[in-house]
C-alpha cells in the first residue's frame, strides 16, 4: 500500500522516485529550492485540504532540504547522446541512466 507522505505511488516510476530523478537531473540546489516551496505550499493550505497530512508532507520536504544540506557538494553528471533526438543522463553514482527522447534503435544505445 502507498504511503501518502513518504512514498506516494504517483511519485514513483518503477524503482525511482521523482525526487531522486530531480536530484540527478536538476542538482541539489534546485531540489532544495523545490523542497522549501513545497513545504510552504503544504503549510499554506493545510487547514483547507488535508490538515495534519499536509503538515507531515511539509515536514518531509523540510527534512529532505536538511538532508541535502548535509550531503557533500554536487558532482558533475555525465550526459551521453546517441543522436540529436535523445540523450541519457547518468546518475552521480554511475549506476543509473535516465533516458529522454524518442527510444533509439538497439544498435545506437551505449551500454557502458
Amino acid at each position: 500500500m502507498s504511503d501518502p507522505v513518504d512514498h506516494p505511488d504517483h511519485y514513483t516510476q518503477g524503482a525511482f522516485e521523482c525526487i531522486d530523478a530531480m536530484l540527478d537531473t536538476q542538482g541539489v540546489q534546485a531540489v532544495q529550492n523545490y523542497c522549501i516551496c513545497n513545504a510552504f505550499k503544504y503549510i499554506w493550505r493545510h487547514n483547507l485540504k488535508n490538515n495534519d497530512q499536509d503538515i507531515r508532507k511539509a515536514k518531509w520536504y523540510i527534512d529532505k532540504y536538511l538532508e541535502l544540506t548535509e550531503q557533500p557538494s554536487e558532482q558533475s553528471v555525465k550526459i551521453d547522446s546517441p543522436n540529436e533526438e535523445c540523450f541519457f543522463i547518468q546518475s552521480r553514482d554511475g549506476n543509473t541512466k535516465y533516458y529522454f527522447g524518442a527510444y533509439p534503435q538497439k544498435d545506437t544505445v551505449n551500454n557502458d
